[in-house]
């Protein structure tokens, strides 16, 4: 199997400014794309909410993604999203929770990973109760 990891992705600020003007398949380059592509299982660390609600918190750097940015993750065929990280809970819970049903719109409520799923492609969102929360 190969996996393709991404780490501290931020689909905020700048990229989030060029989201609005531009399609998100042109903000990656086409050799990333075919390397994750490449994978049979593609999972990315997301370092922002994908949200329009909520308020920043009161912290230095706060990111924020506007819910077109999702469509950069089916572009790179991202199978699945991890949110437990220091600024997915930036604009509140609502944002955290935004972020999550995104991801799971554009994904499918199934997990399966396989190359040869018909869900591939979509990016998968998923929750875990923990006693931690968001910062």
């Amino acid at each position: 199997m190969r996996l393709a990891l991404a780490g501290d992705t931020m689909l905020g600020r700048a990229v989030a400014d060029a989201l609005a003007r531009r399609p998100p398949q042109s903000l990656v380059e086409r050799e990333l794309v075919d390397i994750v592509r490449e994978a049979d299982l593609f999972v990315l660390n997301l370092e922002c909410c994908i949200s329009e609600r909520g308020s920043p918190a009161q912290k230095t750097f706060t990111f924020r993604a506007p819910p077109a940015a999702v469509e950069t993750l089916v572009h790179l065929v991202v199978e699945c999203v991890t949110l437990a990280n220091n600024h997915a809970g930036d604009y509140g819970i609502e944002a955290l929770l935004d972020s999550s049903s995104t991801c799971a719109r554009r994904g499918s409520p199934g997990r399966a990973r396989a190359r040869t799923s018909s869900r591939r492609g979509s990016p998968q969102c998923s929750s875990r109760a923990g006693s931690g929360s968001p910062s």
